[in-house]
Order: C-alpha cells, then sequence, then structure tokens
C-alpha cells in the first residue's frame, strides 16, 4: 500500500520525534496557522514561541508583529514540504488548537522565528520543552544581534508579544512560605475575635 499523510500519521505517536506531513490551508498570524491535518482542518499554535500581535483585543497591534506574520506566512507558503512534530504530552490546548513543532522544507519554523528576533521564548510548560535549550540559545543570538523586537528598548521589547509566560512547578520553600502566611494570618483572626469578645463581656 502507498505511504500517504494519513498512514503516516497513524504510525506516529505523541513523545515521538516523527514529523507529520500537513498541508497549508491558512496562515493565521506569526505563531499560528490553519492546516489540513487528518483530513480535518485545524488549528496549530506554534509550541514554546510567542510572537508579537498583530490586532488584540487587549493589547493592540505590537513592534513587528506584522513583520511576524508576513514572515511566518512567507515560509510556509514557499515550502515545497511542511510538517508538524508534536512533544511528550498534551497535543492541544484549552482552545483545541494544536500544539507543535512546525518545519519548512525540513527546518524548524519555530526556530527561524525566534533567531531572526520576530519571536520570544514563551508559554514553556514541561514536559513539553524538547527544542527548549536550541530555542533559548537562538534568542540569545538574536538578542545579542539586536533583531527584530531585540532592537526596541527594553522596555518594547519586554512588551512585544502578547503573554511571554513560563509555567514552574512552585518550590517548596515557596509553598512553606505561603503556608506560614495563611497560618499567621489565621492566628491573629483568632485572637483578634477573642480581645473583641472580651472587650464586649
Amino acid at each position: 500500500m502507498k505511504a500517504t499523510a494519513e498512514t503516516t500519521f497513524k504510525a506516529a505517536k505523541p513523545g515521538t520525534t516523527d514529523k507529520i506531513p500537513v498541508k497549508l490551508v491558512k496562515a493565521v498570524d506569526g505563531d499560528t496557522a490553519k492546516f489540513k491535518y487528518r483530513g480535518h482542518t485545524e488549528t496549530f499554535r506554534f509550541l514554546l514561541i510567542d510572537t508579537p500581535e498583530t490586532k488584540h483585543p487587549r493589547v493592540g497591534k505590537q513592534p513587528f508583529g506584522q513583520e511576524a506574520a508576513d514572515r511566518t506566512a512567507e515560509l510556509l507558503q514557499n515550502a515545497t514540504q511542511i510538517e508538524v512534530e508534536f512533544d511528550v504530552d498534551q497535543k492541544q490546548d484549552k482552545y483545541r488548537r494544536y500544539l507543535g513543532y512546525i518545519y519548512v522544507d525540513g527546518e524548524m519554523l519555530n526556530d527561524i522565528l525566534v533567531r531572526e528576533g520576530l519571536a520570544k521564548v514563551g508559554y514553556v510548560y514541561p514536559p513539553n520543552t524538547r527544542y527548549l535549550s536550541q530555542l533559548e540559545a537562538s534568542q540569545e543570538e538574536a538578542k545579542e544581534a539586536k533583531r527584530g523586537i531585540w532592537s526596541l528598548n527594553s522596555a518594547l521589547a519586554d512588551e512585544a508579544t502578547e503573554n511571554d509566560v513560563t509555567l514552574t512547578t512552585p518550590s517548596t520553600a515557596d509553598v512553606t512560605a505561603k503556608q506560614s502566611a495563611t497560618t499567621s494570618i489565621r492566628t491573629e483572626s483568632k485572637t483578634s475575635t477573642k480581645h473583641s469578645h472580651a472587650a464586649l463581656s
């Protein structure tokens, strides 16, 4: 039987480095695109990166947002082959967008955007961190060369993406401190109540 994108998908599993061929439907913005996947049009959010917004109800249009969107569209539209790769954990976010690394003719689009200063490393949710070190190295390279968003002053660069989020597990010290603070508040509340009752009696 001749191999197809559909049969390739069935062989691929989350947590592997298998790359699954897809067809471009539409480049949405710098870090989102629609692909024909498993016979359906699906939205894909590029893992571990965040590009500036072209339009957003809260932050509006951000510096280099249009440049990032144009670059993503250019690379996807000119590619002879587009592939997606999933990481080890969940494949979709709460908006039912697929999360993946996108490849254009064998080169990771996520990394290209970071290296060119059109995206920042962001939305880091372990264990989906397979290429985090690679992307962080590309970001340092872009910073040193002052490419894209890194050519702005530091305040603007910090604001040039929608939400640079890193999810981390709270440390034991943080948890202990929060528990101690809560206990202290409860103790003070009880003491205050006793004093109030004594004053009334």
